[in-house]
């Protein structure tokens, strides 16, 4: 199967875009979070953060640690991040924030010219939250390449199927299954739900159809999953 070249754009050009875009969203002129920025401790000016915005101007360290508490404090709060799906609750702004959650063409965020990043991947790195550590392996193997895995990708045979069958690129499957099932990937979540539903003792014909049924649910997820990125990716460029 062909694969589909994947776009790289710079993290810095890419949280330019995503710091205009939150601004923009808000109704937050510049000059706002300019003096926002100021009172957290950056100097910056409005000219500043035009050129950071343009991706023009790299992001200091000091500067990406005290930027969202300058968010924070100036973005209305029904624009904060939503933390919590089911409540609408939403936070104070994080680093990881700052990460696009999503990239045109199924693209990659080139932290090296040798390392590239799904902004998945990376957000969670930094978040850290509720990662356990069998999974750093899955952020690393799913949601970051080098160059040697861009020109020789490998992927298991069951996710290759379903990717053909829900007719995606590989990669955009296998980020949507660990962004889905919290770092599991497919075959990971079919197994652990699986090995919840067969009673101790069960024939391989029983374990056999438990998969069967397992795997279809994961499709019926992963459909509607796909569906619903595209939907919001769409609406985002218009």
């Amino acid at each position: 199967m062909a694969q589909t070249k994947r776009k790289l754009i710079d993290l810095e050009v890419a949280i330019g875009r995503n710091l205009r875009d939150i601004r923009e969203k808000a109704g937050v002129p510049r000059e706002l979070l300019v003096l926002s920025a100021q009172r957290v401790g950056i100097p910056w000016s409005v000219a500043t953060l035009t050129l950071i915005e343009s991706g023009r101007r790299r992001l200091t360290t000091g500067e990406l640690f005290l930027l969202p508490a300058a968010l924070t404090k100036i973005i209305p709060k029904e624009h904060h991040p939503l933390r919590n799906q089911v409540t609408g609750e939403r936070g104070d702004f994080e680093i990881q924030d700052l990460i696009p959650e999503v990239l045109p063409q199924d693209g990659q965020l080139a932290l090296t010219p040798d390392c590239a990043a799904y902004p998945i991947g990376l957000r969670k790195l930094i978040q850290l939250q509720g990662v356990r550590t069998t999974e750093f392996e899955h952020l690393y193997s799913v949601g970051f390449t080098t160059r040697r895995d861009r020109e020789q990708p490998h992927y298991d045979e069951v996710t290759l199927r379903a990717a053909r069958a829900l007719h995606v690129p590989i990669q955009t499957l296998a980020l949507a299954a660990i962004t889905l099932w919290e770092g599991h990937t497919f075959i990971e979540e079919r197994d652990e739900r699986v090995r919840s539903r067969v009673p101790e003792g069960a024939s391989p014909r029983y374990i056999q159809a438990v998969r069967g049924h397992v795997a279809r649910d994961l499709m019926q997820e992963l459909r509607a999953y796909l569906k619903k990125q595209k939907a919001t990716s769409h609406a985002r460029q218009r």
